[in-house]
């Protein structure tokens, strides 16, 4: 009787990472835009530029995000320079964290056990790294 809201949670994992590419798609042009015009890019300031540039060649506990997303843009083979590379770093960690809480609701509320959530955070991480994978192949993500 509840396999309706495990379906609902997959369902949502999909419909969060459509949201982010739309996103990507959508403000990443706009800032790598905004930033290569000096008279916008003092406007907007820090907004429009790579948060991760001062953390380029530092160890810190301050620059370990950036450390990660440069790993996950490694990882998936995106565009290691520019902001295309943070964001889709931070898309990615976001649908990662989200995969997992979903996952663990859905194995609760179909199955009543961790367990369960368990198996289904990892079918929705195997999904969500899947589909990222395929999206920055097809440049509809981190090759801006």
């Amino acid at each position: 009787m509840l396999r309706q809201y495990v379906v609902s949670m997959y369902a949502i994992s999909l419909i969060f990472i459509f949201i982010v590419v739309a996103i990507n798609r959508l403000m990443v042009p706009i800032f790598e835009n905004i930033g290569t015009t000096t008279s916008d890019a003092s406007a907007f300031g820090s907004l429009t530029m790579n948060p991760c540039t001062s953390c380029m060649f530092v160890k810190s506990l301050e620059c370990l995000p950036c450390s990660i997303y440069a790993f996950i843009c490694s990882m998936l083979r995106a565009n290691e320079t520019g902001v295309s590379c943070y964001y889709l770093g931070l898309f990615f960690s976001m649908s990662f964290i989200q995969a997992i809480f979903s996952g663990l609701v859905a194995g609760q509320i179909g199955e009543g056990s961790a367990k369960a959530g368990i198996k289904h955070s990892l079918i929705l991480l195997f999904i969500t790294c899947g589909t990222f994978f395929i999206l920055v192949r097809l440049g509809l993500m981190g090759s801006i």
